[in-house]
């Protein structure tokens, strides 16, 4: 474990008991507390060698989380959106994603101002710590939507719900994200590599309360490091167990 690894767990413990009374007043994760889970399939497009092992383990059906991180219900306000991803019939792989950087207030303010709430095919969705992937080093990773809206900044205007915009989006068949790693220095040169694609296929019959993702969950071979990992170390099983004894 490093030391920046070893700072977020003791933050973690610092911040643990107000995300365990909100978690457990709620009923619901302090963030992302509500969203709805999709099928996916999984299609490995890495072409780089040390890339290709990890996009065939990857490949395969898998679960899709969508979600606003603040706003609770379909109400379509000024948020980041996350994406929660499992992997594999045995759910060994666990990836979060949202749209920001961080969790820093201006970070947090300048994700507000860039993510479409309205689709959520039209965001850029990333990991916020970075992953030790073997055989290849630290890698940070992207997930892109194609954009249902077409990116033309109509969304929202029409009346049509990022829910039923979604929902158009896979059974045209163009409900897809492009999932890329950047390898980091000194083993990369952090450009964007091709990883797999997801296409979402439909919606999933697994409640969306008790898809309890967790980022440590890496059975097949990303593992989250540094001072995020560190925290979320702490205040993920924490928030698991306030929504446990809320629901029984």
């Amino acid at each position: 474990m490093g030391v920046a690894e070893l700072v977020g767990r003791m933050v973690g413990v610092l911040v643990a008991p107000l995300v365990f009374l909100v978690a457990l007043v709620r009923g619901a994760r302090a963030f992302h507390p509500d969203g709805g889970v999709f099928r996916a399939e999984v299609r490995a497009t890495a072409v780089d060698a040390p890339l290709v092992a990890v996009a065939e383990r990857l490949a395969g059906p898998a679960l899709a989380r969508l979600s606003a991180a603040m706003v609770r219900g379909e109400v379509e306000k000024p948020d980041v959106l996350g994406l929660g991803l499992r992997f594999g019939a045995a759910g060994t792989q666990d990836l979060l994603l949202a749209t920001f950087d961080g969790f820093g207030p201006r970070q947090l303010r300048a994700a507000m101002a860039t993510t479409d709430v309205h689709d959520f095919l039209h965001n850029d969705y990333r990991a916020v710590s970075p992953f030790r992937v073997d055989g290849l080093g630290l890698v940070t990773l992207h997930a892109r939507g194609d954009g249902a809206a077409g990116g033309d900044g109509a969304a929202g205007d029409d009346g049509v719900s990022r829910g039923e915009r979604l929902a158009e989006a896979m059974a045209a068949g163009r409900a897809r994200l492009r999932v890329e790693a950047r390898p980091l220095p000194p083993d990369g040169d952090g450009a964007p590599r091709p990883l797999v694609d997801l296409v979402l296929v439909g919606r999933a019959s697994v409640p969306p309360a008790s898809l309890r993702l967790s980022p440590f969950r890496d059975g097949l071979g990303l593992r989250p490091v540094g001072f995020l990992a560190g925290i979320r170390w702490v205040v993920y099983p924490v928030s698991q167990l306030a929504r446990r004894l809320r629901h029984g």
